[in-house]
């Protein structure tokens, strides 16, 4: 008997063991690193672009959620941001859908976190949003997660979202002297193989804008609202 419990025991332990290995490998995403330099948010983009992705079918978050990818500045890995900023992000424009073959139109929508408060609601039809990520501590490191959740009705395939971070002083004023970092996509698996959600991945870092585009459509969308308002 006791021969036999010690196994069950063992059994239990390597179940354990794989759970969290499985954990692990499936939040093997990499954090959105960044600093400030020159004036601006500049984060550590990697090999694929300005792009990084995250898994609705991770371990911990189930089919519908994830807090993957993270957001960090360590100062220790020569980052960091000025003690007690705060750290936000912009939504850019509307929920991309990509099922696999090309884009498509969505119904689906996804929550995002948000530190200030109620969390931002994101579809088809956004324009512009935004929220809090974090607060840089008394060495200004910045190192948190926050909950990206899409619609239990939504569609397999890959939903990108463009992002920018933004920069606030300790009062929730926009940081003197720093601009908001170039746009990136945040592209979550919802399904997909993974060879087809690379590829899908490499669909949305072509059509990433260049910053500069970015400024003329806010300049031509405030012409607008001017013209409008006379």
């Amino acid at each position: 008997m006791l021969r036999l419990h010690t196994l069950r025991l063992l059994a239990v332990a390597l179940s354990i063991a794989l759970a969290s290995d499985l954990a692990f490998a499936q939040h093997d995403h990499g954090d959105i690193e960044f600093t400030y330099e020159s004036g601006r948010i500049a984060i550590e983009f990697g090999d694929e672009g300005r792009v990084f992705e995250g898994d609705f079918g991770d371990f911990a978050g189930g089919p519908d959620e994830t807090d993957d990818p993270g957001f960090g500045s360590e100062v220790d890995e020569g980052l960091g941001v000025d003690p007690g900023d705060i750290i936000g992000y912009k939504v850019l424009g509307p929920l991309n859908y990509h099922d696999g073959s090309a884009f498509a139109a969505t119904s689906a929508s996804m929550a995002l976190g948000n530190a200030g408060g109620i969390d931002i609601t994101v579809d088809a039809g956004t324009l512009a949003a935004g929220g809090l990520i974090g607060q840089a501590d008394s060495a200004g490191d910045v190192h948190t997660h926050i909950d990206f959740a899409i619609n239990s009705t939504a569609p397999t395939g890959a939903y990108g979202l463009l992002l920018s971070l933004t920069a606030f002083d300790s009062s929730m004023q926009p940081k003197p002297g720093i601009a908001d970092s170039e746009p990136f996509y945040i592209v979550f698996n919802r399904g997909l193989d993974e060879v087809v959600f690379e590829e899908a991945v490499g669909a949305f870092t072509a059509i990433i804008p260049e910053p500069a585009s970015l400024m003329l459509a806010s300049i031509g969308a405030a012409v607008v609202c001017g013209r409008r308002r006379r």
